[in-house]
């Protein structure tokens, strides 16, 4: 589902540069619905930016989902807001990986590391 384009769309939300289809917020809640989300073992957000720091986008799921889940999330952020980010939603732990400078095998290899580490620990 198209969540936004460039081109005005009658109907459709401006934010900035971008017009934000309704139905594509609606489809992406259901998604991000912690219910939904019950039972996978991990969470990824592409991405979370200036919309969400002004309570739209996928804010509402992003509060929920920090309250009522602690299945590991990635989240895809802009470094340029990545501290407001972070102040935004009192995140305490979290692991930065910069896209410019690390290849995409080893960020996934920490993560798998990361999560199969935290997985072992809660089995024992």
């Amino acid at each position: 589902m198209i969540l936004c384009k460039r081109q005005p769309v009658e109907g459709w939300q401006n934010f900035r540069h971008f017009y934000f289809n309704p139905k594509g917020f609606a489809f992406g809640q259901k998604v991000l619905s912690s219910s939904n989300l019950s039972k996978v073992d991990i969470i990824a957000i592409d991405e979370i930016g200036p919309f969400e720091l002004e309570g739209k986008g996928w804010s509402k799921a992003i509060d929920l989902l920090i309250h009522q889940t602690e299945t590991p999330m990635i989240w895809v952020v802009r470094e340029s807001i990545l501290h407001k980010i972070i102040n935004h939603w009192n995140i305490e732990s979290y692991v930065v990986f910069d896209i410019k400078t690390e290849s995409p095998e080893k960020i996934a290899d920490k993560i798998y590391r990361d999560l199969s580490k935290k997985f072992t620990h809660h089995d024992q």
